[in-house]
């Protein structure tokens, strides 16, 4: 098997009759087709869990290992793609078919291994046949504050027949969410506007009420809408949508999420089902932007479906922040030197199994397939960006776009930011909309400082506002600052706490150490901690409990992660993954997150907890006796192993080389491998010393993940230009 195909392979058995008896089989029109509704109707339409049917999954990965072998249920998953002769399928992991979850890593971009549901989506939704646009869409996109659904393409074998490629993807539902961000499932919310999927439309329709009722100028308004709805993830989500010309939307596929364990209920949006974008229909020069804002009567952008968008875009600060949004999108993550080398790439990996499944399929041709990829895909992507500027210019009243050039005098001293968004010290020119503010912010690294803009500007605070009306450029300067060195670290985690200390409500909870090893006291008051670096501000210590935010010199605080913010301001929102992973210390800059201190950790027995061996030290171990609030002597406590030390890598973005410092009180060899987007191990390298420069003029352009493989929570995210 393993020579025969390029991608893991999953064999489906089930009796015949669950997929195709006249009654109950899921596969087929059957006995529920209805010559009025052709196209809605028939037992492939049915939903339910009536509608599943036992089946057998085995799954081999590319070598041919047997990783997979269950029984299992599966149903028939999507809309209208429910009639093509490939379906998409939802597979269910159950404790009456024996195993309550799929245990393994199915999707190689993240370190979930334990799934109790997953798709298997057709090939056949693309509406411009090429196979790759949706998980090509989800790829562009990642990092930018909404949910995405990673992707495996594997081949699939139904009752011992070739069936052809099909993608491995999250289902979006209740468990997803609940297994990511460590939630009840039972208190997740999702829904499109009024309409709700699961749980409640509460939130929305507070939100709604907003919209109806009050002045959506006034900023007071703006930061009402704030607590109901995410507004980064809102202004990123949308742009994107728009500027990929997901045809089929806001009419369809766009849901939000929310619950109140987690982000005080915020709405976050959902990204799926991207068929119908790029060239699908109205071509690179469609104006999707007034399609999500200027409703029509019907599909696909009825009243309901664009009142959100079009109402936010009433607030000033709202409007501006989402017209140089877009535009600082197009510059990096959707401009046509990032989006085409991902398609190519997709195209390199699809193509070794594009002939059978054509064949299969009776799929055309495969050099139809090139050329819909080369149409849709590649020329939508060198013309779309011309079109889209057009589209703001004139539903905004602007008079036209500049470039503006973000230069700083050394790249490893420190970074600027436009509204939020970090620029790439490379490709640092960007075309930016005239006639809205730009707001530019130096960010130092550690051990540097900001001194002062330069050209035209000689000031000397940290942001500044620009408003275009030509090309202009503008210099960051940053000099060394030896007092800046923030002494503030993450000391000791416990991810299984059994019998340790109890928190104020006498249980036993996961606890996060932190450690001031400054001569004074620190107020940790505005400082975030985090598990997830998409999500880099999750729970803020407060500042109305001076007591347990203010650390004294060398002294410590401890703080729960248990998801119950309800419990003090001591519990955060999140627990900690006993799988291992890495929480980190971040401080907010005028919105910018700034990494203080980040620790990892790997699998923990019970009542064991990682840290370092001395305080403040680059030293770690596992503790047999754990030290909350206490010093760790690294004497106390039974050493049982050592993580490689803190690991620094500047610059980034770059494009030939980069540093990878190790600060380390041990010698020790750490090998480093990078991952592209799509999982796949791209380079693996081995730092022996202290300080090296790595030749990375091998790797394309693009986002990589740099990991210690040794450690599941430890990685790096490196723009490669």
């Amino acid at each position: 098997m393993e020579e025969r195909f390029t991608f893991p392979v999953i064999s489906l058995i089930s009796d015949p009759d669950n997929f195709y008896d006249h009654d109950t089989g899921i596969y087929i029109k059957g006995a529920n087709y209805d010559p009025s509704n052709p196209t809605w109707s028939g037992n492939c339409f049915m939903t339910g869990i009536e509608w599943e049917r036992d089946v057998h999954i085995q799954y081999f990965t590319t070598s041919g290992e047997l990783v997979l072998d269950q029984a299992a249920g599966v149903r028939i998953h999507g809309g209208i793609q429910r009639n093509a002769p490939q379906k998409s399928l939802r597979l269910y992991a159950r404790s009456e078919y024996g195993q309550n979850a799929f245990n393994y890593r199915l999707l190689p971009q993240k370190e979930k291994s334990e799934y109790k549901r997953f798709l298997l989506r057709t090939s056949y939704g693309c509406w411009n046949n090429t196979v790759i646009k949706d998980p090509l869409a989800a790829c562009l996109v990642k990092g930018l504050g909404f949910h995405i659904q990673d992707y495996r393409p594997v081949i699939v074998l139904l009752n011992g027949d070739y069936w052809g490629i099909q993608t491995i993807r999250d289902y979006l539902g209740k468990h997803h969410l609940a297994a990511k961000y460590h939630l009840d499932k039972d208190s997740i919310n999702i829904g499109q506007d009024e309409h709700v999927y699961e749980g409640t439309t509460e939130k929305y329709l507070e939100l709604e009420e907003i919209l109806d009722s009050k002045d959506l100028m006034a900023p007071e308004t703006l930061d009402e809408i704030a607590k109901k709805l995410d507004l980064n993830s809102t202004i990123n989500y949308y742009n994107s949508e728009i500027y990929l010309n997901n045809y089929d939307w806001p009419a369809g596929n766009r849901r939000w999420w929310n619950t109140y364990e987690y982000d005080r209920g915020k709405m976050r949006w959902l990204f799926f089902d991207l068929d119908a974008a790029f060239n699908a229909r109205g071509g690179a020069s469609h104006n999707m932007l007034q399609q999500a804002t200027v409703p029509s009567n019907s599909w696909p952008n009825p009243p309901n479906r664009t009142k959100l968008l079009s109402s936010l875009l009433q607030n000033p600060e709202f409007k501006n922040e989402f017209i140089t949004r877009a535009a600082y999108l197009m510059n990096y993550y959707l401009h046509t030197d990032t989006i085409v080398p991902v398609i190519y790439r997709m195209k390199a990996e699809y193509a070794p199994e594009m002939h059978e499944h054509i064949k299969r399929w009776n799929y055309r041709t495969f050099s139809a397939w090139e050329n819909y990829i080369e149409s849709a895909l590649v020329g939508f992507s060198r013309d779309r960006r011309e079109y889209v500027n057009q589209h703001y210019i004139l539903k905004f009243g602007l008079s036209g776009t500049s470039k503006l050039s973000v230069v700083v005098n050394d790249r490893q001293m420190g970074q600027v930011y436009i509204n939020d968004m970090p620029i790439p010290h490379v490709n640092n020119t960007g075309e930016y909309f005239n006639d809205v503010p730009v707001r530019i912010t130096a960010v130092p690294n550690q051990g540097f400082k900001f001194s002062h803009w330069a050209s035209p500007f000689e000031l000397c605070h940290d942001t500044l506002t620009m408003t275009l009306s030509s090309d202009s450029t503008i210099l960051a300067n940053f000099v060394p600052d030896l007092e800046s060195i923030d002494r503030l670290k993450i000391n000791e985690v416990m991810s299984k706490n059994v019998s340790s200390i109890r928190d104020n409500y006498n249980e036993h909870e996961d606890w996060i150490e932190i450690y001031n090893g400054e001569d004074i006291a620190v107020d940790l008051a505005g400082y975030y901690l985090s598990d997830d670096p998409e999500l880099p501000f999750k729970w803020q210590i407060r500042d109305r409990f001076p007591d347990i935010s203010t650390l004294q010199p060398n002294g410590f605080g401890v703080f729960f992660a248990d998801n119950e913010t309800h419990q003090g301001p001591m519990h955060c929102n999140f627990k900690l993954n006993s799988s291992g992973e890495t929480i980190t210390l971040i401080k907010n800059k005028a919105g910018i997150p700034v990494i203080i201190d980040s620790i990892s950790y790997k699998p923990l027995q019970e009542d064991y907890s990682w840290g370092r061996a001395f305080d403040g030290g680059c030293q770690y171990m596992v503790f047999s006796t754990p030290t909350p609030g206490e010093s760790n002597s690294g004497e106390a406590s039974e050493i049982m192993e050592y993580q490689q030390a803190d690991l620094h890598i500047f610059p980034n973005p770059s494009s030939n080389y980069i540093i990878v410092h190790l600060i380390s009180e041990l010698d020790q060899i750490c090998q480093l491998t990078f991952i592209n987007m799509s999982g796949i191990a791209v380079k693996t390298v081995q730092l022996k010393g202290s300080k090296e420069s790595i030749d990375i003029s091998d790797l394309h352009p693009g986002i990589y993940l740099i990991r210690d493989m040794d450690y599941p929570g430890l990685y790096f995210k490196l723009v490669v230009q």
